[in-house]
This record gives C-alpha cells, sequence and structure tokens, in this order.
C-alpha cells in the first residue's frame, strides 16, 4: 500500500477519534493494516493513533460509566484523557461513602473532600451531629421520664388548665383504682377527691396557675370503686416554649398508711405521757452530767422545780457519802458493764431534808448520744419502817437478855443466898443446944450478911422490873444535891465502917439539880455499895460534885479499890455481858444495879461512863440536869 494511502487512513481515524465518529474509525481501521505498510515511520504513527484511540475509548467508557453512577471501578491508569475527571471520580466516590455514614448516623468521620464539598459536608456533618445529640438527650431524658413515672411510688397526674386529665402514670392508676381509659380524657383531677373538698382543691389550683408558689395539702380521696382513703397531693405549672402556663402536674401520696401510723403513734405517745406523768415511780434520763429529763413524781421526790433540777448536776441531789457509789454505777452502766439490778442511796431534797431511793436502769441512746434511763422509788417510809424493825429487833434481843439475865440471878444469884440462909437456920434448929454462944453469934452474923444480899437484890430487882415494865414513875423537882447525898449514903456507912472506909464529900453547897429524890438515891446508894465492895480495908471512897454547864451537873464516885481491867469495863452496863464478881469479902455481884443506874440517868437525859485501872481504883462519873430552887 503506498505511503499516501496509509497517511490518509490514519488522518481519517484521528478525525474520527477526535469527532467522536466511530464508524469512520472503524472503516479505516479495516481497511488499513499494519502489514501493508512498508515504513517503519508511519508503522509507529499508526500504533500512536491506535493506542491514542484506546485511551479515547478506555475515557470515553469511564467518563460514560461517571455518568451513570458506576462509580465502583477505578479510572484507567496511565490514561491522559481522563484525568480531569480523576478528581471528581474520588470526591464523588467519598460522597457517596460519606452519605451512606450519615444515613447510619454515624456524624463523627472526617470530611476530606477537595473543592467547595468540603465545608458543605462539615457544615451537614456539624448540624446533623448536634441533631443526633439532641435526640439522643430526647430519647435518655424521655426513657428516664418513664422510668421515673413507672418507678415512682407516687402517682403523677398531667392535665390541662381546665383540670382535665390527659397524662396518668401507673402508679397514679394504682392509688385511684382506675383503668388507664377510665382516667385519661375523661376524668377531671377534681373527680379524685370527696366533694367537700373539690372546691379547696380548685382554689389551690387556681392559686398555682395565677402565679402561687407549689404547696403540700392533704385531702379525702375517693377511688374508682368508691371507697375513700387519705391523699396528699402537690402541684406545679407546666409552661410552654414561651414560659405561658400550658398544664398542671400533679404528685399523689396514698397517706392512709402514714396517717393510721401517725394516730396510732399519737395514741402511743399519750399512753407513754400518761404512764410517766403518773407513775409512782421516779422516771429520769441521765446523761453527761447532768438529768435531761425526769417525771413529775421526781420533782416530787425531790422537792425542785424542772428547771432547777435539768440545770445542775445530777450529783449535787446525791448525799455526799453516796457520791462514789452513784458515779461508779453510772459510768458502768452506760459502758454496759454490770450494775446490781437495784441499788440503794440518798438523795438531797430542796428543803435540806434525806430521802433514801432505790434506782434501777439500763443504757439507752438520747439524742445520739449515750445516756441512762432510771426509775427511782422513794423507799423512805420502808427505810424507816427497817430501821424501827431493827430497833424494835434490837429491844428484844434485849428483853431477851433481861429475861435470861433475870432467870439467871433467880437461878444463881437469888438461890444461893437463900441456900446459904436456909443452911443456918437449918443447922440451929438442930444443934441449937449443942453450939456455944460464940458460934451461935457467928451464924448469926452470916445469916445477917445473907439477909443482906438478899435485901439489896430482892431491891433492885423490885426497881430494875418497875423500871422495865414502866412502872417506875419519875418526878423530878429541884433541891439542893449535898443533903440528898449525905442521905442516901447514911444506910452504906456501916458497911464502909466495918472496912475501915473513910468517906468524903467534895460538893458546893449550893449546887441544885432538878431530879427524881427517888432514883438519885437509888443511883448514890447502887455506886457508893460498889465502890465499898471492891475496895480493901483501909481504902477511901470520895463522892464530888460540880457544876458542867449551864445545864448540867457532873457526880462522880471515886475509890482507891482493886480497879477494873479495859474489857471488863467494855462489859459495863450491857445486860447480856457477864460483869457480876465477887467483892473483896466475898460479897455478892450480879451487875444488875449499874443497869438500874443507867436506866435512871438516862430517864434524866444524863450520861453514865467509868474510868478504871487495875489496882488503882474506879471513878464512875454520871450528869444530872442542874436546878433552881423557886424563892
Amino acid at each position: 500500500m503506498r505511503d499516501n494511502m496509509v497517511i490518509g487512513l490514519i488522518t481519517s481515524i484521528i478525525e474520527g477519534v477526535t469527532e467522536n465518529d466511530s464508524l469512520a474509525v472503524g472503516e479505516a481501521m479495516r481497511r488499513l493494516r499494519s502489514e501493508d505498510i512498508q515504513s517503519d515511520d508511519l508503522k509507529k504513527l499508526l500504533n500512536a493513533v491506535l493506542e491514542l484511540t484506546q485511551k479515547q475509548n478506555e475515557a470515553s467508557e469511564f467518563i460514560l460509566n461517571l455518568s451513570r453512577g458506576e462509580l465502583d471501578s477505578d479510572p484507567p491508569r496511565h490514561n491522559q484523557f481522563i484525568s480531569p475527571f480523576k478528581e471528581l471520580h474520588s470526591n464523588l466516590r467519598h460522597l457517596v461513602w460519606q452519605v451512606g455514614q450519615f444515613a447510619a448516623g454515624d456524624y463523627n468521620r472526617k470530611v476530606e473532600f477537595s473543592g467547595a464539598f468540603t465545608e458543605s459536608f462539615q457544615q451537614l456533618s456539624h448540624s446533623l451531629n448536634e441533631k443526633e445529640g439532641i435526640q439522643k438527650a430526647l430519647r435518655e431524658r424521655e426513657t428516664l421520664y418513664r422510668v421515673t413515672l413507672n418507678a415512682s411510688p407516687d402517682g403523677i397526674i398531667l392535665t390541662d388548665l381546665e383540670g382535665n386529665v390527659t397524662m396518668a402514670s401507673p402508679s397514679a392508676i394504682k392509688i385511684l383504682a382506675c383503668t388507664e381509659g377510665e382516667c385519661i380524657g375523661n376524668k377531671k383531677i377534681y373527680s379524685f377527691v370527696v366533694p367537700d373538698d373539690w372546691d379547696r382543691l380548685k382554689l389551690n389550683t387556681d392559686k398555682l396557675i395565677h402565679g402561687g408558689k407549689p404547696q403540700i395539702n392533704e385531702y379525702s380521696g375517693m377511688r374508682a370503686d368508691g371507697s375513700f382513703f387519705d391523699i396528699e397531693i402537690t402541684g406545679d405549672l407546666i409552661k410552654d416554649e414561651n414560659g405561658n402556663p400550658s398544664g398542671v402536674v400533679y404528685d399523689m401520696r396514698d397517706i392512709t398508711d402514714r396517717n393510721r401510723t401517725e394516730i396510732k403513734l399519737q395514741e402511743s405517745e399519750q399512753r407513754y405521757r400518761l404512764l410517766v406523768e403518773n407513775a409512782n415511780e421516779g422516771i429520769l434520763v441521765a446523761q453527761g452530767e447532768k438529768l435531761k429529763f425526769v417525771n413529775p413524781m421526781m420533782l416530787q421526790i425531790s422537792g425542785y422545780t424542772m428547771d432547777e433540777i435539768l440545770s445542775s448536776p445530777f450529783i449535787e441531789f446525791v448525799h455526799k457519802d453516796d457520791h462514789h457509789k452513784v458515779v461508779g454505777n453510772y459510768i458502768k452502766r452506760l459502758n454496759s458493764e454490770y450494775v446490781d439490778a437495784r441499788y440503794q442511796f440518798r438523795v438531797l431534797t430542796k428543803n435540806q431534808g434525806i430521802k433514801w431511793v432505790e434506782v434501777s436502769g439500763a443504757s439507752i441512746d438520747w439524742d445520739g448520744k449515750p445516756a441512762t434511763f432510771n426509775f427511782m422509788t422513794d423507799i423512805t417510809e420502808r427505810k424507816i419502817a427497817e430501821q424501827e424493825i431493827a430497833y424494835k429487833n434490837e429491844e428484844l434481843m434485849n428483853l431477851n437478855a433481861e429475861k435470861d439475865k433475870l432467870f439467871s440471878i433467880i437461878a444463881h444469884d437469888l438461890r444461893s443466898p437463900f441456900s446459904s440462909f436456909m443452911s443456918y437456920t437449918e443447922m440451929m434448929v438442930e444443934h441449937l443446944y449443942n453450939m456455944s454462944i460464940q458460934e451461935i453469934q457467928e451464924m448469926a452474923v452470916e445469916m445477917k450478911k445473907s439477909a443482906f444480899n438478899l435485901y439489896n437484890l430482892l431491891e433492885n430487882l423490885l426497881e430494875w422490873s418497875r423500871m422495865q415494865s414502866g412502872l417506875t414513875s419519875f418526878v423530878h423537882s429541884p433541891f439542893l444535891l449535898k443533903p440528898k447525898i449525905s442521905e442516901s449514903m447514911a444506910l452504906l456507912l456501916q458497911a464502909a465502917s466495918k472496912k475501915e472506909i473513910e468517906i468524903s464529900y467534895q460538893i458546893p453547897e449550893n449546887l441544885i439539880v432538878d431530879a427524881d429524890a427517888n432514883m438519885l438515891n437509888s443511883i448514890v446508894r447502887n455506886l457508893a455499895s460498889n465502890a465499898i465492895k471492891f475496895s480493901n480495908k483501909g481504902c477511901a471512897i470520895c463522892i464530888n460534885a460540880r457544876p458542867l454547864n449551864s445545864d448540867f451537873v457532873e457526880i462522880s464516885i471515886c475509890d482507891t479499890g482493886i480497879g477494873m481491867s479495859k474489857d471488863l469495863i467494855g462489859k459495863l452496863f450491857k445486860l447480856t455481858k457477864e460483869t457480876g464478881r465477887m467483892g473483896t469479902e466475898g460479897e455478892a455481884s450480879t451487875g444488875l444495879g449499874l443497869l438500874l443506874c443507867k436506866g435512871f440517868i438516862e430517864k434524866h437525859g444524863g450520861q453514865i461512863w467509868a474510868e478504871s485501872e487495875e489496882g488503882k481504883g474506879t471513878i464512875f462519873y454520871f450528869t444530872l440536869p442542874s436546878g433552881q430552887l423557886s424563892e
């Protein structure tokens, strides 16, 4: 084929490609074959034209697919015809991907388009992201709202401004005993209370709509089944986006059980107050150093007012000798340690008196702090009774001892002189004619001595028994002491003279006592007789007296006889103790005379005591009231 023809066909191919005439290109390609071309340059030109044609076809196909929206295939490589469409293809594919992400709800992918797409899609992504956040918050709030409504034990009801119910929570439906259909759209809020409370609920709602503050109010509720209950209702306004009232939300609470509980608590508290205020025991709560609560009986026991007893440390009301016991038990009880269930101590009353109380208690919490709760019983009368019983028991013991002593005297001291006297009389009856005058005289002396001892013993027994029986009369009057003592000693002078005992007096001539003369005679006679009895021959006895003070006179009888041990002195004036002993010449002694002296002296309000030392003598002291002779 000639070169000119080849060049012409190649030119036709180029023109067809340029003009997008595929038929012309196809016809030129059919007529032109590379083996018909002899020139190497023309062959190279033909190959370049064919390569260009191929790339043109590839570009045309890619652009056609791009125009159809077929973006799955990638653009041909090394094709200079489609390079302007590569960026468009990439942006379109990214656009499709981003739209897919948006459709899936993912608005956080970074947009990296070239050109104007980037800013637009970034704004769109930001806007969609904000919208999604708002929708998510709304969904969460709605979920929380529904969960709260379903979980709340309180009933929630929404109404419009006319009171028509637009929404009711499950709890509200349960409280009102109605179905959702019965509550919503068919009821007004006022229908859930008794007719007597309609006006009050309407008034409270109107106040709320016109700017009033939400308040909690109690009403008598009425359920759909006609039953009544106590209900607590709180209302609040619902406002639109412009802040205008659009409805009311009501919070309802069934308080029937609470009111019943409160009534029971009030009744229980009333009973408690009645019990505490009318209790026969003092009730108190101690915390720290003070009392935090006392009942009326505690005030009655102590004599203090409520303010006085609560404002001072409680230890101030306790007798000082019982402080250690009370504080120790209080601390032990606070520490939950063992304390006697009941213990006794003395309290000081407002009028400076003393009362015995018995306390029991337990540890408690009072206002969140440790305290003790105590019951206090006034046992003063019981204590007095116990002391009286103890005194009576002591008296009974003394009486029994006196009885035993009396029996002892009768059985021994009284029988012994009688036995001796009877023995002498029997001897005289049987042997009188065979006895000398001297023997008779000696027996007569012994019989006289026995008779004298019997007389003294019987006289003391008589006086003592009369005193114990309350038959001894006590008639006191003022008189000079010295003459009366001298008169009492007259009967003892012979016994003293026989033992060569000197008796002296140191008594002021004008000293006056106010006493019973017969009792004084018995006192002096018994004490002086003992002094003579327990003195050896040649000893001395001195009777002294002096004014002790303006009220009493002290009288003492002092001897220089055999004296007494400290142990024996401690037994004097006690009927239960054995104090009898023989005199220096065998004189009998029972100790009854000293008891008689003690009883007589105490009737005068005086005292008696002794001082002695073995081998050095004894001094008996006693006191009698002083007196004054009337002119």
